[in-house]
């Protein structure tokens, strides 16, 4: 009767003891979402302005001014190099520039703080040709921190009759 107890009390102590139990491993999924509500910006102060008085008329680009463009490109809904364009319109029911005249973009791109702040290039208006031009381009997708300067010249070869107009700077995917 003894060694059956014994036996009993052994059989007990290994049921109930830890070690003797088989390993169980339990795991949790999470879903992790992340989402890029940003949006690419631009923004642009400077205007361009001009007065001719006698003997400026030539070839000689007259300045008119500058702009400071500051950019970043957070939109992640457009794959690719981004470009800011420029185009002119002229206010009134003008549709042309003054004969003899060019109006003169000349950026200079600085560094950006995150990817390729891009590469300029002068954009010249005369006649009809008031279209959209690439102005800056090969900025890269979450670019931050993307700066240029704008001079701004004139170049009339004659006189003209005075006008106005607005230049509108757009960024995207370009032209």
């Amino acid at each position: 009767m003894k060694k059956f107890n014994v036996m009993l009390a052994a059989l007990a102590l290994c049921a109930t003891s830890p070690v003797f139990a088989a390993p169980t491993a339990a795991t949790q999924q999470t879903t992790v979402t992340a989402t890029n509500s940003g949006t690419d910006t631009l923004t642009v102060t400077g205007n361009l302005s001009v007065d001719f008085v006698n003997a400026e008329f030539g070839t000689t680009p007259q300045a008119a001014g500058s702009a400071t463009v500051s950019y970043e490109t957070q939109d992640n809904t457009a794959d690719g190099d981004r470009s800011i364009t420029v185009a002119l319109a002229l206010n009134g029911n003008l549709t042309t520039l003054p004969a003899g005249l060019t109006i003169r973009l000349t950026p200079t791109v600085g560094t950006a703080a995150a990817g390729s702040g891009g590469t300029g290039a002068t954009v010249n208006f005369t006649g009809t040709d008031l279209a959209g031009k690439n102005l800056i381009t090969g900025i890269a997708q979450f670019t931050t921190g993307g700066n240029a300067s704008v001079a701004y010249s004139v170049i009339a070869s004659r006189g003209f009759e005075n006008f106005s107009g607005t230049l509108t700077y757009t960024i995207g995917t370009g032209l």
